[in-house]
C-alpha cells in the first residue's frame, strides 16, 4: 500500500542502471542519493516494511545524532531533551515511516551540524572539509538543503567572534 510517491522512489530504485542514469541526467535529480541508497537497500528485500526500513533506521540515527549535537552544545540534559522531542515528534514519526528521502536528510542536516559545530571550534582544514562533504551529500538528497547550508554559512559570518587573545576566530 505504497502511496504515489513512495511507489515513485521505489520505481526509480529498481530501474536499471542505463535507465537510472537517464532519469537523473534528464528528469529527477531531486534525492539522487536518496534512490541510490535505496537501491542498494532493497537488496533486502521489496516488502512495505524492509523498504520504509530504511527510513526509520536514518530517523532512529538522527535521533542519537541529535543527542550528541545538544550534548556537545548545551550539556546533556539538553542533548537528551532534545532526542527525547524528535522521537516524539509527529512529523518525524510520519517521516520514519515512508519510503521516501526526508528522514534521511533530516540525519544528514544534523551531521551536517554538527560537522558545522567541530569545524567552528577546532578551525581545521580537515574539519572544514568534511563538513562541506556532508553539506554536499545532503544536497543530493534533497535540493532543499541548500537552504539549510545556507542558513549555517550566514550564521558563521554573523556570530563568530574573535577567541580572546587568540587570532583564529
Amino acid at each position: 500500500s505504497f502511496w504515489m510517491d513512495e511507489g515513485v522512489s521505489l520505481g526509480i530504485a529498481r530501474l536499471s542502471w542505463l535507465d537510472f542514469y537517464r532519469i537523473f541526467w534528464h528528469r529527477e535529480a531531486n534525492m539522487a542519493l536518496y534512490y541510490l541508497v535505496l537501491r542498494g537497500w532493497i537488496h533486502l528485500g521489496t516488502t512495505e516494511a524492509i523498504v520504509r526500513s530504511l527510513s526509520a533506521v536514518a530517523s532512529v540515527g538522527a535521533v542519537g545524532a541529535l543527542y550528541i549535537l545538544g550534548k556537545r552544545l548545551f550539556g546533556r540534559g539538553v542533548g537528551l531533551t532534545a532526542a527525547l522531542l524528535l522521537a516524539i515528534n509527529a512529523f518525524a514519526i510520519e517521516y520514519a515511516q515512508d519510503a521516501r528521502g526526508y528522514a534521511l536528510l533530516s540525519l544528514a542536516a544534523i551531521v551536517s551540524s554538527y560537522c558545522l559545530v567541530s569545524a567552528v571550534q577546532s578551525d581545521s582544514g580537515r574539519s572544514w572539509a568534511v563538513y562541506t562533504i556532508v553539506s554536499a551529500l545532503a544536497a543530493y538528497l534533497h535540493f532543499f538543503s541548500v537552504l539549510i547550508t545556507g542558513s549555517q554559512i550566514l550564521s558563521v559570518l554573523i556570530f563568530r567572534r574573535p577567541v580572546l587573545g587568540n587570532n583564529c576566530y
